[in-house]
């Protein structure tokens, strides 16, 4: 009985080591990453808005014939 009384307390010491590493480490280190990767992603979307913009000012809007008939 004692060898398995022995097994949880080293099992619970265990698992408690393991949460603080999990709170501590990855945690903190998961949250970075994805802030870098949002800001990566934001400031990608942020050109191609710019190039979509001067690419539709760059083309005049295409004009429709005075003879062209509706469908």
């Amino acid at each position: 009985m004692a060898n398995f009384e022995n097994f949880g307390k080293a099992l619970e010491a265990e698992l408690e080591h393991l949460k603080r590493f999990v709170t501590d480490e990855v945690v903190p280190s998961t949250r970075r990453a994805t802030i870098e990767g949002l800001r990566t992603a934001a400031a990608r979307l942020q050109e191609l808005a710019s190039d979509l913009e001067r690419s539709s000012a760059a083309k005049p809007a295409a004009a429709k014939p005075a003879d062209a008939k509706p469908r």
